[in-house]
């Protein structure tokens, strides 16, 4: 650093004491002076060196969580971007068994129809030869008793 009048005069006096040389305090001594406190370059400069270390220390820390974050959002877009692929792909087979549950649901209706129908006929069948098998009993029953009356 460059010295300035008043750092060449601070060198003649008592280091901390202003003016102490002279016995009078100049207006830059006033000013640097507050309360108790004296303000030097090298004070100043150590202070702003001090806090520059502590925000490079915080950007640092802030520029690492940032690439940190950015990673994670890698990651998660790569994985989201997989996602979405694989839920196209169930969408698809989703939409091909609907298809074919309403193909399947089609048939067993169809299949279910024939199955009536065909019960129905084989219970008219099984009513006719029910008829029929009632009628011949009670034609042998009355051919029993007819014969059985007459012999008395």
């Amino acid at each position: 650093m460059s010295k300035s009048k008043t750092d060449a005069a601070k060198s003649r006096t008592a280091v901390g004491k202003p003016g102490a040389g002279t016995g009078s305090t100049t207006r830059a001594d006033r000013d640097r002076t507050t309360g108790g406190i004296t303000i030097t370059r090298w004070n100043l400069g150590l202070s702003l060196t001090i806090a520059l270390t502590v925000m490079a220390g915080a950007f640092s820390l802030l520029w690492e969580r940032t690439n940190a974050l950015h990673d994670t959002q890698i990651q998660l877009v790569s994985r989201l971007s997989g996602l979405e692929a694989r839920v196209s792909g169930l969408e698809s087979e989703v939409r091909e068994l609907r298809l074919e549950m309403r193909d399947l649901r089609e048939e067993v209706r169809s299949d279910i129809n024939v199955l009536r129908e065909e019960v129905r006929s084989d219970i008219n069948d099984l009513r006719e030869e029910m008829r029929a098998g009632m009628q011949e009993l009670a034609d042998l029953i009355r051919a029993r008793e007819t014969p059985g009356a007459g012999a008395e």
